[in-house]
């Protein structure tokens, strides 16, 4: 299975027409791709950790969404509900997105995000202090850790999905 992580920025304009056309990209391409909000991402371990656990889900049966994409944003979120992924992890007014793709082929997404006008941009994928905080984690628990770490604490939140199932 091919994954690829994509940071890009710009903006999207119409996010419904955007998402449209993901979807539409997807099928093209027999993959399944999401956009998601850059400044809820902590590095590129986060995403495909998501994705990790969210095609095991789907192998065993487990998965809550019928779609492997947003099942995928509920991993990266650490949230249970898609609506409560969407809120917190969607791409709402930010210009900085994770784009990711998920399949057997090769999907290039890069080309297609800059057919979108979309600067391709990795740097936006790696997260600071504020993501840990956005995702709950207090600063006592980051000092328990070496910042080398820090990634660690956000993989826990992804992998505590399967325990509030």
């Amino acid at each position: 299975m091919n994954v690829e992580i994509i940071g890009c920025r710009g903006n999207t304009g119409n996010r419904e027409e955007l998402i449209e056309r993901i979807r539409h990209f997807g099928e093209e391409s027999k993959t399944a791709c999401q956009i998601m909000n850059a400044e809820m991402v902590y590095g590129r371990e986060h995403v495909l950790s998501a994705v990790e656990h969210a095609v095991r889900a789907f192998k065993n049966g487990t998965n809550s969404c019928k779609t492997l994409d947003l099942e995928i944003l509920l991993y990266a979120s650490g949230k249970r509900q898609i609506k409560d992924a969407i809120d917190f992890m969607g791409i709402g007014k930010s210009e900085k997105f994770v784009f990711v793709c998920v399949g057997e082929g090769n999907p290039k997404g890069e080309e297609f995000l800059k057919k979108l006008g979309l600067e391709i941009d990795n740097s936006v994928i790696e997260g600071d202090i504020s993501t840990l905080e956005k995702f709950g984690i207090s600063k006592e628990e980051m000092k328990t850790v070496d910042k080398s770490m820090y990634g660690d604490l956000i993989l826990e939140k992804v992998a505590m999905v399967d325990l509030i199932k």
